[in-house]
């Protein structure tokens, strides 16, 4: 299950490539982070992560679970970070990540 997650956020990464965002909007004309699909499909990742490792062991809550939730959470971060960035080299290196 986590696996058909992570790889359809993955395929939403993939397919989204610049031009107009989830709501019609051109960059710059308003659009933020938050108007990204991929940000968005992220975002329901991370609630789904928060749903599943709350029945996961109590010897797991600061291990497996911990990590899942803080891996989930940083790609909502890092999507947020790279698209307030201005220049190319920025964007190049976040894209080889």
């Amino acid at each position: 299950m986590l696996l058909d997650l992570f790889s359809k956020l993955l395929l939403m990464v993939g397919t989204w490539v610049g031009g107009r965002g989830a709501r019609g909007k051109r960059r710059g004309e308003g659009m933020e982070f938050k108007d990204l699909r991929v940000w968005r499909e992220a975002k329901d990742l991370v609630l789904k992560i928060y749903k599943v490792t709350e029945q996961f062991p109590k010897k797991e809550t600061y291990g497996l679970a911990d990590q899942l939730r803080r891996s989930t959470n940083s790609i909502c971060a890092n999507i947020a970070e790279g698209f307030n960035r201005y220049h190319a080299k920025d964007k190049i290196e976040l894209e080889r990540c």
